[in-house]
């Protein structure tokens, strides 16, 4: 049974978890860190530097006071906070949304910042232990109102900054920004393109021949009628001038992140949308767009499932690529949601099948932001976690770093948070039940509270729907086995 971690009266409420063991010459560390106090926080960028230490981005809030600060804090490769700093502008609000391993080992840290008169991308500098080096200001247009969702690419030795400007109270524009590693401006575009545009990644198109941007908004068909695209691709040329705009492969759409697999192969993930299910796809491509291998992830019809909206997908081995999304976001409640959610990660094989796939939470409301492969094999995500019952309406920072098997294991044999190999939907429920599993080819039994067995359905796939209309009101005891193994159990509640 998984209760709610305490809160303390301090500072800052840490749990450390930490699994060590041998993997040939090198180590695998496994562990979680909550970071809580008074204050609205979240991180949403994180990265591994030479030293395999982790730094991990974003900021921290004071409504009543309207202040808004930079946050940035480093992990070593066992969970110990080893440094922690706000960056403040005098009544500006700061937004650190990315950071950057310089070729020098320093960091590179990317802000949001602006008043009501000034929106602006900061580039901060600082050394190892976060004191600042240097300072450079990107400024935009004075008739843009805010900015929003600004990332980082890297490629060929330069540094691509690209996100949205607010013209607007409902309208955006894209921009991108080529930087040096100095962080000299060398060329930038803002993309007025009438209707609002939402760009979430970018890939080169190799060989200095321009980019891809994968985007979302509205745009004119031929005959100049305003149309919706969940998703389309604009190619850019090095001079950063649209040179097309089509769809983008397999009508993912939204959360985007594009990778290079190799040199002729790279991934794509997004949102997906059946008729029944909004799901989280992911896609192998080649160059001219043609589709190798795909997979989707989700529990199923009545749940929002979102793929991590800063990156997605990572990997160091091409057979072994890390996944990750949020299950169960709801809409009405959030960002204060008092359903639970899970974070989901999965492992890909190089064709994208599932190696294994897990669910961290479930009792409260996680939300995964970034995630990274990890040079020890396994890979770190940076989160936001929010229990309804103990918080007044502010986030703690959640940080989850797994080994190669998806384990957080602390070394009493104790997970502080709940891992499971499935869920199950809703819950309670009634008439049908859903069943989203990284284990098929496994079985679900129902018992009652007398122990009888009375209901048996084999899952022969990753989802599995199980009719239940015959089972009155009641509690159920339930058992997820394969073979002769017990995967899970738990209880479902028929209203």
């Amino acid at each position: 049974m998984v209760t709610n971690l305490s809160r303390f009266i301090m500072k800052y409420y840490i749990i450390a978890l930490l699994i060590l063991f041998n993997l040939g010459l090198n180590a695998q560390n496994g562990f979680e860190v909550l970071i809580s106090t008074d204050q609205h926080e979240k991180v949403v960028h994180v990265i591994e530097d030479f030293n395999n230490d982790y730094i991990l981005v974003g900021k921290r809030e004071i409504f009543d006071l309207n202040i808004t600060k930079g946050y940035a804090v480093k992990l070593n490769q066992t969970g110990e906070i080893l440094l922690e700093k706000e960056f403040i502008l005098p009544d500006t609000a700061l937004f650190i949304t990315s950071s950057i391993l310089l070729p020098d080992s320093n960091y590179l840290f990317i802000c949001e910042f602006g008043d009501s008169t000034l929106q602006s991308i900061l580039g901060i500098k600082t050394d190892v232990t976060f004191n600042e080096i240097s300072r450079r200001y990107y400024i935009m247009p004075i008739e843009y109102s805010g900015i929003q969702d600004t990332k980082v690419y890297q490629c060929n030795n330069h540094i691509y900054l690209f996100g949205q400007l607010w013209n607007s109270d409902t309208s955006t524009d894209m921009y991108i920004y080529k930087l040096t590693y100095e962080g000299d401006s060398i060329d930038s575009k803002i993309f007025q393109m009438n209707y609002g545009q939402q760009v979430w990644a970018i890939l080169d198109k190799r060989n200095n021949n321009g980019f891809n941007l994968y985007c979302s908004g509205w745009f004119p068909d031929e005959q100049l009628k305003m149309k919706r695209s969940l998703s389309h691709l604009i190619t850019i040329d090095s001079l950063l001038n649209i040179t097309s705009i089509g769809e983008v492969a397999g009508g993912l759409y939204m959360q985007n992140t594009a990778k290079w697999y190799n040199e002729k192969e790279y991934l794509l993930t997004g949102k997906y949308n059946t008729r029944d299910y909004l799901l989280m796809g992911i896609l192998k491509l080649d160059t001219a767009e043609k589709i190798l291998a795909s997979n989707y992830f989700g529990p199923g019809p009545d749940t929002i499932n979102l793929p991590a909206p800063y990156h997605n997908v990572d990997f160091i081995s091409k057979n072994d690529i890390f996944f990750a999304g949020t299950i169960n976001i709801n809409y009405y409640q959030y960002p204060w949601q008092e359903d639970p959610s899970w974070i989901m990660l999965a492992r890909l094989d190089s064709n994208l099948n599932v190696k294994w796939e897990k669910y961290y939470g479930g009792d409260a409301f996680y939300c995964v932001y970034d995630i990274k492969a990890t040079s020890d094999g396994g890979c770190i995500m940076a989160c936001i976690r929010y229990d309804h019952t103990i918080q007044d309406y502010e986030w703690d920072v959640y940080i989850l770093k797994v080994d190669s098997d998806g384990l957080v294991t602390s070394v009493d044999d104790q997970n502080h948070i709940l891992i499971s190999e499935a869920i199950l939907y809703p819950n309670p429920g009634n008439d049908e039940l859903y069943i989203r599993t990284g284990l098929p080819d496994s079985r679900i039994e129902m018992y009652d509270i007398n122990g009888h067995l009375i209901l048996s359905k084999e899952i022969k796939n990753h989802f599995q729907s199980v009719n239940t209309s015959s089972l009155p009101s009641a509690s159920y005891i339930y058992r997820i086995c394969r073979n002769t193994d017990l995967i899970q159990s738990g209880i479902w509640i028929k209203e």
